[in-house]
């Protein structure tokens, strides 16, 4: 896959509260697509409402001229939706842009389990942008935190679901609105959303935030929390982005040894894995003894390819 953009909002924030042409550009949203936009791109949405053909025609013509102020020469943005016929992967892969459309997360999940999405996404070489429950249907196992009445009292509601697995964050959207939000009786995040958060981290956007994966490195873009063991923290603010993942930050690239996260040995590599989790390192298992010759043997090799012109 060419990049991984998962967002809140990304055509300004659902509570109207700025005025928004094209892409949000409050955390250069625009600018970072760009970077990945093709030319004349096809575009393809995914609906999560595929039955309610009315509201498939409106989003999609709604997002069609959002995505043309910054994009106008966008070949089509096509849909599928319950009228579809073909659902291939051969058909998915002649799109440049896939959005995952945004709706109610067990809903969209069904569908694009029906359609055999997850499959059809793995060989995928376009641009991915997930949009609100698109966003949080894109993760390997998914966090459907409770939306509708009834749905956090039922106890035949999944929480937990299979998702695309496009990658291991967990992302919570429209927090700007959501924070307050009371639902079956309680609150929602200090209720019921904090208590699902032990042993696990979500990852908290306000509208105009969003997460990035791409060139090796997920990043988070904006005002962003993280929730995690029944407590939320800010990690980053609006005009700003930092390193976030661990589960994609696998090697250390402080120093030439590429040690793996589990097995750092310098304080280089101890403080980058702070600044990449939020957390102070601590070694799964022994970390194994290094007598420093493999460590020698690579700067000697690199210096020889320097030396060499290579």
């Amino acid at each position: 896959m060419k990049a991984i953009f998962l967002t809140s909002s990304p055509f300004g924030p659902l509570d109207n509260s700025r005025a928004v042409e094209g892409f949000d550009p409050m955390n250069s949203l625009p600018e970072n697509l760009s970077r990945f936009w093709k030319k004349n791109a096809r575009c393809l949405v995914i609906s999560a409402f595929p039955s309610d053909i009315p509201g498939c025609i409106k989003m999609r013509e709604s997002m069609e001229q959002s995505i043309r102020v910054n994009f106008p020469d966008m070949t089509c943005l096509d849909i599928w939706d319950d009228r579809t016929e073909d659902f291939s992967a051969q058909t998915l892969a002649s799109y440049d842009v896939v959005f995952l459309g945004g709706g109610h997360v067990p809903t969209e999940n069904e569908f694009f389990k029906r359609i055999g999405l997850r499959e059809s996404m793995q060989d995928y070489d376009g641009l991915v942008i997930g949009i609100s429950a698109g966003t949080m249907n894109a993760a390997e196992i998914v966090y459907a935190q409770p939306e509708l009445e009834g749905e956090a009292v039922d106890p035949e509601y999944r929480r937990f679901i299979k998702g695309l697995g496009l990658t291991k964050i967990n992302i919570l959207p429209h927090y700007q609105m959501t924070k307050s939000f009371m639902l079956d009786g309680m609150r929602l995040f200090e209720d019921i959303t904090y208590g699902d958060s032990c042993g696990r981290r979500f990852l908290v956007l306000p509208d105009g935030s969003y997460y990035t994966f791409a060139d090796g490195r997920g990043t988070v873009w904006g005002e962003s929390y993280e929730i995690a063991d029944g407590e939320i923290r800010l990690i980053c603010s609006d005009g700003e982005y930092r390193t976030y993942g661990v589960d994609e930050y696998t090697h250390c690239d402080q120093c030439i040894r590429g040690c793996p996260v589990d097995q750092l040995r310098c304080a280089n590599g101890r403080r980058r894995y702070f600044e990449v989790t939020g957390k102070d390192y601590c070694s799964d298992g022994e970390i194994p003894k290094d007598s420093g010759a493999a460590y020698r043997r690579k700067i000697r090799e690199r210096r020889a390819r320097k030396n060499s012109g290579g």
